[in-house]
């Protein structure tokens, strides 16, 4: 796929303040005072240490800061028109409303820089990898077009370590694409085609994958929490409206990935790597997880409501304290060491399972079917509610 990239005007509007309006603070983070003194004095500052230091709203037109090491500087609203930051280190640091009119930012490293609003035209010099976070911040997927002036392959762009934090990529074609340990809070992906996208120790807080297409990703690692994977929704005027297809996990690796409150409603798990995953909050009311490899998972305050776990690969030793698994099945699995421990359970299938050591402590068993189960050797009732209505004494 050969992707455009929309050159805008510019973005944002710098802040522009004079050399005697800094105010540097002289005890920044890693910064050096001497190096903070000469970049005030003389506006000039190659390879110094500058880590750190607060140059927002700085006016640093035409400054020499090759090489320098500017790792999460301040540098919001600062006017670094014609600047040179050939092969300087820019890690983290804030460049939002930054004027870069002119700049030569060659070989400088931007990961995780923020860019959001910065002022970039064609006149800067900076890689097309930080021109296309640029645009997509911008424009979100509308950066991206075949009405351009200049050509750039997204597939041949290196896009680990990135930060498109709250970028608007509904729809946009990312197959395939390398977002290690990028940075992607909050990126609506609603829709957006993700097929084989590797998100490896990223972090997607309260990203949106409603609709996208994930067959084949890879979020090993990767920080998903609070993110929303929930079926998506088509609206007619004066119609139901009419859902789409889950979203589909199948065979995608989310091993030891953070999915904390995630939103997995509905979503196709089959064969999903969980490994070491973090679940604990996470909601998977009729999620698929058939084969899939639960034991010793958290899954603290979980719903799996209603769920048919009956064909989970193993689940034996999972933490599910707290956890809603009303009217759920669990038939025929081994639950030992499993932690039940003030659990809703009401409705629950537990036939067939085998209960050794399985932790009930305050668990609400009302209605349960615990019918054919091979042994509850160890098992812990105290204060539980059990299928009866009756509790448990300790």
């Amino acid at each position: 796929m050969r992707l455009l990239l929309k050159r805008s005007a510019c973005f944002g509007v710098g802040v522009l303040v004079g050399i005697s309006a800094w105010a540097f603070p002289l005890e920044a983070r890693a910064a050096s005072e001497g190096d903070l003194n000469r970049l005030q004095a003389t506006g000039q500052c190659p390879n110094c240490d500058l880590r750190g230091a607060t140059l927002a709203g700085a006016y640093l037109r035409g400054a020499n800061l090759r090489g320098a090491d500017l790792t999460d500087a301040n540098l919001n609203g600062a006017d670094l028109q014609g600047a040179v930051l050939l092969q300087a280190i820019l890690q983290g640091a804030d460049l939002r409303h930054a004027d870069l009119i002119g700049a030569n930012l060659t070989q400088a490293d931007l990961t995780q820089a923020r860019l959001y609003q910065a002022v970039i035209d064609e006149s800067t010099l900076i890689e097309d990898r930080w021109r296309v976070v640029h645009a997509l911040l911008a424009e979100g997927a509308a950066g991206i077009t075949d009405d351009t002036i200049s050509e750039v392959n997204l597939h041949d762009v290196d896009l680990r370590g990135v930060n498109l934090s709250g970028a608007n990529l509904p729809a946009i074609d990312l197959t395939d694409i390398d977002f290690a340990e990028a940075r992607l809070d909050w990126v609506n992906f609603q829709d957006a085609n993700l097929t084989g996208t590797k998100f490896p120790r990223a972090r997607l807080v309260g990203a949106n994958f409603r609709g996208a297409q994930l067959a084949g990703a890879d979020f090993g690692e990767a920080s998903l929490l609070v993110s929303d994977l929930r079926p998506q929704f088509d609206y007619v005027a004066g119609e139901e409206p009419e859902r789409r297809e889950p979203v589909s996990l199948v065979g995608v690796n989310l091993r030891d990935s953070n999915l904390a409150g995630a939103l997995l409603n509905e979503a196709d798990l089959n064969g999903a790597t969980l490994t070491g995953a973090n679940l604990v909050g996470v909601s998977l009311a009729n999620v698929d997880l058939a084969g899939v490899d639960l034991s010793g998972q958290d899954l603290t305050n979980a719903d799996l409501s209603g769920l048919d776990l009956s064909q989970v690969k193993k689940l034996s030793g999972a933490t599910l304290t707290g956890a809603d698994l009303s009217e759920s099945n669990l038939s025929g699995l081994d639950l030992s060491r499993t932690d039940f421990s003030h659990a809703n359970l009401v409705g629950a299938n537990l036939s067939g399972t085998t209960l050794q050591d399985v932790n009930f402590a305050g668990a609400n068993l009302t209605g349960v079917t615990f019918e054919g189960f091979t042994t509850v050797e160890g098992a812990n009732f105290c204060g539980a509610t059990m299928p009866s209505g009756e509790m448990r004494e300790c």
